[in-house]
């Protein structure tokens, strides 16, 4: 045997080894506990250490249909505010708005107000309902492809939120097409456990940190972000139905909730805030407390 191959087959099996001895610690994790020489074990996918792997569908026109909703209730508000009679404000099957009014003697009022406040609407047409008359509104394609774009997004920061309650190294949550994420989560075994977690809906909250004796006695528990006890009022003031989007951020090194309200919700806000200056509001997300500003 020469000298060169000598060489080139000491060097193979030290790279063998050497390899061998790495890898050792993520083969053998309760053995090699005090490995400090490794600064992180190599994480296994699913085809070597098992685990999960979820396909989800996000009901994007559902998403659609409940931002329309919430723009109908805005409307009926604000027309029966100027004292404009409703008989029905709905989102119909084909992502539209029907406002019905109790009689024609209101209708260029109601359609001046409508376009005045909501201003993103298109109108569509005027027709009979009963006798009585009915204004159809849609939203523009832009816009209906931004409401389905956030909805994934949202689901996709739910997802992450919720993943990160099993010590997970390294899953993955990717979209798929238009409404559809993938889930895999290496290592993890109990898959109803997983589905029961993630697949729940999520839940927006705003409450008053309790100032009175009598919003004390009351008051609930919630954790922060960190664990830490939060007192807040038993009576939700605004919940997500309100919101448009909401989204958790860093600014300023510190954590923000960023939200966009819908019409109604933004009322509702202004209302809340005026009647309650100097105050904490607390946000929370899925029973966590994100933020309390004042």
């Amino acid at each position: 045997m020469s000298s060169d191959l000598k060489k080139r087959l000491i060097v193979n099996l030290a790279v063998i080894v050497i390899a061998f001895l790495f890898l050792l610690p993520t083969v053998f994790r309760d053995a090699f506990k005090d490995t400090k020489w490794i600064s992180k074990p190599i994480s296994l996918g699913l085809d070597l250490s098992g685990g999960v792997h979820l396909v989800y569908r996000v009901e994007v026109d559902e998403a659609v249909k409940s931002r329309l909703q919430s723009i109908a209730n805005a409307i009926r508000s604000d027309l029966r505010k100027a004292k404009i009679p409703v008989t029905r404000a709905k989102a119909n099957n084909r992502n539209q708005i029907e406002i019905v009014l109790f009689s024609e003697r209101h209708a260029d009022r109601a359609r001046e107000k409508i376009e005045k406040e909501f201003k993103d609407l298109k109108f569509i047409g005027k027709g009979n309902d009963g006798g009585r008359v009915k204004f159809v509104y849609g939203i523009s394609p832009d816009q209906e492809r931004d409401i389905k774009k956030h909805a994934v997004e949202q689901a996709i920061e739910t997802l992450r939120r919720r993943v990160d309650q099993f010590g997970v190294a390294e899953p993955l949550i990717q979209r798929i097409g238009n409404e559809r994420i993938i889930l895999q989560m290496p290592g993890v075994t109990d898959i109803e456990s997983v589905k029961k977690i993630v697949g729940s809906v999520a839940k927006l909250e705003f409450r008053l940190l309790p100032t009175t004796p009598t919003e004390r006695a009351t008051a609930i528990t919630l954790k922060d972000q960190d664990g830490n006890p939060v007192k807040v009022n038993d009576v939700a003031l605004m919940t997500g139905d309100a919101v448009a989007d909401a989204r958790v951020g860093m600014g300023r090194g510190q954590v923000e909730v960023l939200l966009t309200l819908t019409s109604e919700g933004g009322r509702l806000f202004r209302k809340i805030t005026s009647e309650n200056v100097g105050r904490n509001l607390a946000i929370i997300l899925d029973g966590v407390v994100y933020s309390s500003p004042t």
